[in-house]
């Protein structure tokens, strides 16, 4: 039994090292990146690649995981909270959280549906055969183009991640098939968060008192996070 509680202790200290050097590799080659990068381009930054890079395999798995259901309608495995930390938990102790430093930026945006970090979250299986036989040069509802009713997304800088909140199986459908541009003005800037929240790889953490605000549970996204960190020093943003 010893023995048994030992092994664990050693696999779980073991792991946790394979994690925190996983995401150390990630940030220093987005640092190398920043480093070599033309600051002048602005959102043509190449460390703008690496955020989509890091970010894909996330999108992917948004987007899929709706055919791996035998249900109709899906709830989706993929929230805030999951990839970073819940939006509720209290950050400082004068009681901020997530959202308040979230600050509106008086600005437009044009996100590319084959480039961008784009992130979806599908609910219905019926809607998303839909769009998909349907969405298209060569379909019935011909090619993808933005409804600024139904088409709501709203990016956070300075990573450029953009959340749909409306409009999902459709915007599903110009990714998959490299089409259309979504033209917003709902644009966040969340860098002050970072004067209050940081991230080893392991866990979130509250500046104030070095207390653990949640587990890393997606490691991408835990580096995209903290490579935002980079970018603000450096001014570059989406």
């Amino acid at each position: 039994m010893l023995k048994e509680l030992i092994n664990k202790f050693v696999y779980s200290d073991r792991k946790e090292e394979l994690q925190i050097k996983k995401f150390e590799q990630m940030i220093n080659f987005a640092e190398s990146v920043i480093q070599k990068g033309d600051s002048t381009l602005k959102e043509k930054h190449p460390v703008l690649d690496i955020i989509r890079l890091l970010g894909r395999r996330t999108q992917s798995e948004m987007i899929s995981d709706i055919l791996h259901s035998e249900e109709e309608v899906h709830a989706p495995n993929h929230s805030l909270e999951r990839l970073l930390f819940n939006h509720t938990i209290l950050l400082t102790e004068d009681g901020r959280d997530l959202i308040d430093f979230k600050k509106r930026v008086r600005s437009e945006r044009a996100i590319k549906l084959k480039r961008d970090l784009v992130l979806p979250t599908p609910g219905k299986q019926s809607k998303l055969l839909q769009t998909l036989t349907k969405i298209g040069f060569d379909r019935e509802w011909g090619p993808w183009t933005q409804d600024r009713v139904n088409h709501k997304v709203e990016v956070w800088l300075p990573m450029g991640i953009a959340w749909v909140h409306s409009g999902n199986h459709s915007i599903i459908a110009g990714i998959i098939r490299s089409e259309g541009i979504i033209k917003t003005n709902n644009i966040y800037d969340i860098s002050e968060i970072y004067r209050y929240v940081y991230c080893d790889g392991l866990n979130f953490y509250r500046k104030e008192d070095n207390s653990i605000i949640a587990p890393v549970q997606n490691l991408e996204f835990a580096a995209i996070f903290e490579i935002g960190r980079r970018m603000k020093e450096k001014k570059i943003s989406f």
